[in-house]
């Protein structure tokens, strides 16, 4: 039932809903651990964008967007470790933003790239980002959606620190267990999809998330459980200080284009302030910052991207180059 969905989902995605006709390849990229799981999007003879999506997402975030970006730029869009179809970490390992670095140089040297240009959404900009501030020579381009950088503010950071620690380790033993995850109609995967995301993903595109994060109950019919790595509960382990961000944020030289949800829950948390400081930092030494501020929630890409397909393409037309190889 569940190959069912998917297959009438891609057909659905690829023909009905875009407005170019583009299709898409599933690949694995091997990992020490197993796998990760991504969709490549248009040719495959030159490098693509690499795509990364947000916690608790996965490749199908920018279904909707994906399709209307130019269909001779390739786009490789990513399952995390531990989301979308991808391996979990084994048990007892966490999911950490320094792992992520490693992750990406892994893909990057798998595929013999030379540089590489990013589109990411939420925490997947924030860890495009700190790979550009590690790599400034390396990175062509960057295209974030409704992130940049995380922070926690210091005199918080302690006590959020140890109650993760715990939070991790509890998720941690629970998937040792034989118990069996709780399983739902898909009616209320919509809704939980919908309510788990503060409400920033619409109930009417929620499938596109769900497609690639649950799997069909064999002993209860029209029944579902949720795949992702259940450690994923509890966010990511490590998160700069201001000093930190703004100062490597000198480092980053190439053309960033950046959107933001007007509606969007970052505003009202003390990461935003440091996005715009760190926007007017780079600016300090870089003309090709391009800002944006849309109506929308945190997924606008996903809930309105005609709202951003026109903008991007715009920015892929000053800054994208066919012989990025």
């Amino acid at each position: 039932m569940l190959q069912l969905l998917r297959n009438v989902f891609k057909n659905d995605n690829c023909k009905r809903l875009c407005s170019t006709e583009r299709t898409f390849e599933e690949i694995k990229i091997p990992v020490p651990w197993g796998h990760l799981a991504a969709k490549w999007w248009g040719p495959q003879n030159f490098r693509p964008i690499l795509a990364f999506h947000g916690w608790l997402d996965n490749s199908g975030t920018f279904d909707r967007l994906v399709p209307h970006l130019p269909a001779n730029i390739g786009i490789l869009a990513v399952d995390y470790p531990g989301h979308g179809l991808s391996s979990h970490l084994p048990n007892g390992f966490v999911y950490h933003i320094i792992d992520a670095m490693f992750l990406f140089k892994r893909v990057i040297d798998y595929f013999k790239w030379e540089k590489v240009s990013f589109m990411a959404h939420s925490v997947g900009a924030m860890y495009s980002f700190t790979y550009t501030m590690f790599y400034p020579d390396k990175v062509d381009f960057l295209i974030f959606f409704d992130g940049l950088f995380y922070v926690f503010k210091q005199d918080t950071l302690a006590k959020k620190m140890s109650r993760t620690i715990d939070n991790f380790l509890r998720y941690d033993n629970l998937m040792t267990t034989k118990s069996l995850p709780p399983s739902y109609t898909y009616a209320e995967l919509i809704e939980l999809q919908h309510t788990g995301s503060l409400k920033s993903i619409h109930a009417d595109c929620a499938k596109y998330i769900l497609h690639r994060n649950i799997k069909s109950v064999d002993s209860k019919p029209g029944m579902y459980q949720f795949t992702r790595d259940l450690r994923l509960k509890v966010p990511t382990l490590m998160r700069w200080t201001e000093e930190t961000i703004v100062e490597s944020a000198k480092r980053v030289k190439c053309p960033l284009f950046f959107s933001l949800g007007k509606s969007s829950y970052l505003r009202k948390t003390g990461s935003f302030p440091v996005m715009q400081n760190v926007l007017n930092t780079i600016r300090q030494n870089n003309d090709h910052v391009h800002e944006y501020h849309l109506e929308g929630t945190h997924h606008l890409h996903l809930n309105t991207p005609e709202q951003l397909y026109p903008l991007v393409n715009e920015f892929l037309s000053k800054y994208y180059r066919d012989d990025n190889c």
